[in-house]
């Protein structure tokens, strides 16, 4: 058998379910199974599962170098070794941060970037994994009977990989825009535009599912992701309306104007959600219970300054609050300028009013979320308490049975 054969019969190899790759659904079907089999792994040999594959090349390279296997033996030898590195790849695929096989996962993700060599291809596939990023955070968030300090770390570690990995994106699409590439330029701007737009989403509704004791330690990593994907996705779609703008055959009025309305009616609904939140969270009767200072100091760590002022707490909790609150409808009354700049075909000025609405809904939700998580924390600490003090009409009751039970004897 000759190398063009052995090269040609490993890439059918690859992708043949048949010769042990799992089928997408299998793993699917049994991720939970598959998950509880493997037992957790020191840190050590997390590093160690995610350089299997970069052993088995180096040593299969040796062998075959030296000729100690005949082609017939190497290819069956290589086969074997492929199937079980693609089966463990495909198990990987469905594991969250914090699992055995999470690192061969993301390791698997950094050998795909490292392999692609096209700027645009590239950062169209960072897009492509930060959205499994998103996707980890709301199964996370769902997922039930979590310890609640290590589903934060877990949902904590995600929001910064995708806060970081999307910083990069733009940092890209930037450097591509300078570059001159007309046409790749706005076909990558296209597909960051789309993609920004679905993991906003999926990380606002990841956000509202998270419980409450989680909400409150996560809150500022998932601003921070939020508000970089937002970013990100405001510059893609600037990059659009300026290619527009200079004449670009490949952008149609309508398609810009749809764009921009996408990300209008996305603001809309988070606005409607945030308002409804800040509600409820005003409403709450344990609100009073809650300090001032306390509050003040938890929007500290989320809130931006320009949004709301937690320089003082001369204020009331309930007064505060009801800052945060008005919030929403000052978010609307600019999202309304912008549907207004958008009928008189000003895109620039409906993307500056977009950004400057969706900066103020990411404060509101990540303040309000981080004051309802404190509330439940403080609420489940007194719940412990409570349980921890022991019953004295239970050890007066067992003190009188001791006593009458000395007497009897």
């Amino acid at each position: 058998m000759s190398n063009n054969e052995l090269r040609k019969n490993l890439g059918k190899l690859k992708d043949l379910e048949i010769g042990g790759r799992p089928q997408g659904s299998w793993v699917s079907a049994n991720r939970d199974i598959l998950m509880s089999q493997i037992k957790p792994m020191s840190v050590a040999s997390r590093e160690e599962s995610s350089s299997t594959f970069s052993y088995y090349v180096r040593y299969f390279s040796s062998v075959l170098k030296n000729g100690v296997l005949k082609p017939v033996g190497a290819f069956a030898v290589v086969v074997l070794t492929m199937l079980g590195y693609t089966a463990m790849s495909s198990i990987a695929s469905a594991s969250l941060p914090g699992d055995a096989m999470y690192p061969i996962k993301t390791a698997s993700e950094q050998v795909q970037l490292a392999l692609t060599f096209s700027a645009d291809q590239k950062t169209a596939l960072q897009m492509d994994f930060i959205g499994r990023r998103a996707d980890e955070i709301q199964t996370l968030a769902k997922q039930p009977d979590q310890n609640p300090v290590a589903q934060a770390k877990k949902v904590s570690q995600a929001a910064k990989t995708i806060a970081q990995d999307v910083k990069t994106v733009k940092d890209s699409l930037n450097k591509i825009s300078a570059a001159g590439d007309k046409d790749g330029i706005v076909q990558l701007a296209k597909t960051i535009d789309t993609k920004t737009l679905e993991v906003g989403q999926t990380l606002a509704t990841a956000q509202k599912d998270l419980p409450a004791e989680v909400k409150v330690n996560v809150a500022k990593d998932m601003k921070d992701a939020i508000k970089t994907n937002d970013d990100t996705g405001v510059t893609a779609l600037t990059v659009i309306v300026d290619n527009y703008k200079k004449g670009d055959s490949g952008i149609s009025d309508a398609e810009v104007t749809s764009r921009v309305a996408d990300h209008i009616k996305t603001v809309e609904n988070n606005i409607a959600t945030a308002d409804q939140a800040a509600k409820t969270l005003l409403a709450a009767p344990q609100i009073s219970n809650v300090s001032t200072t306390t509050i003040v100091n938890v929007l500290k760590t989320v809130v931006d300054p320009t949004t709301v002022s937690t320089s003082s707490v001369s204020n009331t909790a309930t007064t505060t609050l009801q800052a945060i609150a008005e919030k929403p409808q000052q978010a609307q009354n600019i999202i309304d300028l912008a549907k207004d700049s958008v009928e008189k075909k000003d895109f620039g000025a409906a993307l500056t009013q977009i950004q400057e609405s969706k900066n103020i809904v990411t404060d509101v939700t990540a303040g309000v979320q981080a004051v309802s998580g404190a509330i439940q924390a403080d609420i489940n600490a007194s719940s412990s308490a409570k349980t921890d003090v022991p019953s004295t009409s239970t050890t007066s009751t067992d003190q009188k049975s001791s006593t009458s039970q000395s007497t009897v004897k």
